[in-house]
């Protein structure tokens, strides 16, 4: 067969949304996009932008466009669960999760934190299993990242933790008394360490159940 004949392996243009230097920039540009709808008649406005975003940093294989798509599927997982659509909520986050983790960056934690931690929620209002692991998650995503509101993350994931590892049946043995209060002193450390007020908050309370808790030993 003549090389003008054979079959070409198609490759990404050189220039434009797909080519490959314009990909997280682009990432970028639609996710800002997505952030400029807010009305509820823009919603799905939004979501087109957050689902180009999604793609393009996904593709992007850059850190910083891995962290955009994290924060997209993220978006895309909270608008999945306000329409009901509950599995597809908890394949975005999972999304969302991996792909911050991918990122390596602040930015990627952060919204891998929130990912997991809404995983856990969304599988506590199911009643399904598998939300000890994910707030596991959410608070491991939020020491890494560092940040204040990744920090707060984290805490309200350890508190949401600590709660759920209660037994149904109201006894506790010294083993998970010990457990639980190891899942408490995080809450508590993490919310200080956030340095936020809702993180000061979430280590107030959980400092209250701790001493509860101690007590009833």
């Amino acid at each position: 067969m003549s090389k003008k004949g054979s079959s070409k392996k198609k490759e990404r243009p050189k220039t434009g949304p797909e080519a490959p230097h314009n990909l997280e920039a682009n990432a970028r540009k639609y996710f800002q996009d997505g952030e400029k709808f807010q009305k509820k008649r823009q919603q799905r406005s939004m979501a087109k932008c957050y689902e180009k975003a999604l793609e393009l940093g996904r593709a992007s294989e850059t850190p910083d466009g891995l962290a955009i798509a994290a924060e997209a599927a993220l978006y895309l997982g909270h608008r999945a669960k306000t329409r009901q659509a509950w599995g597809q909520a908890l394949e975005l986050y999972r999304e969302s999760l991996d792909l911050g983790r991918r990122s390596g960056t602040a930015a990627g934690f952060y919204a891998a934190a929130r990912a997991a931690w809404n995983v856990g929620n969304t599988l506590e209002e199911a009643g399904m299993e598998g939300l000890e692991s994910a707030f596991r998650d959410a608070i491991d995503m939020g020491r890494e990242s560092k940040l204040p509101e990744a920090l707060e993350v984290a805490a309200k994931a350890a508190f949401n933790l600590a709660v759920n590892l209660y037994p149904d049946d109201e006894s506790v043995s010294s083993e998970i008394t010990e457990r639980i209060a190891e899942v408490w002193r995080e809450a508590i450390e993490l919310g200080k360490a956030s340095g936020t007020t809702d993180g000061a908050e979430v280590a107030r309370k959980a400092e209250g159940y701790l001493a509860e808790l101690l007590e009833s030993k």
